[in-house]
Order: structure tokens, then sequence, then C-alpha cells
């Protein structure tokens, strides 16, 4: 396994956590799963501009 693959998804989990506590709501599972891959997308996106 790659250790950026566990930086990114560690990353993206604790943004991923920042969003539901500042919803404040219960969030359906597939949205989440949806937004969680947006966060890693992101990361990923982010990280091949500065390489």
């Amino acid at each position: 396994m790659d250790a950026k693959n566990v930086i990114f998804g560690e990353t993206g989990l604790d943004k991923l956590v920042q969003m539901l506590r500042a919803s404040g709501q219960p969030q359906d599972i597939a949205k989440l799963v949806e937004r969680y891959l947006d966060i890693l997308r992101d990361l990923v996106a982010a990280e091949e501009k500065r390489g």
C-alpha cells in the first residue's frame, strides 16, 4: 500500500468528521460516501498540482 493513500484517507476522514460536526444533523450514508470521495479527489488533485 502506498503511504500517500493512508495520508489522504486519514486527512479525508478528518475533513468528513468536521463537516458532520458542523452540520449537526444525521446524514444519509450514500451522501457521506459521495462527500468522502469528493474530499479524497480534491486532496489528490491538490497534491498533483504541487508535485
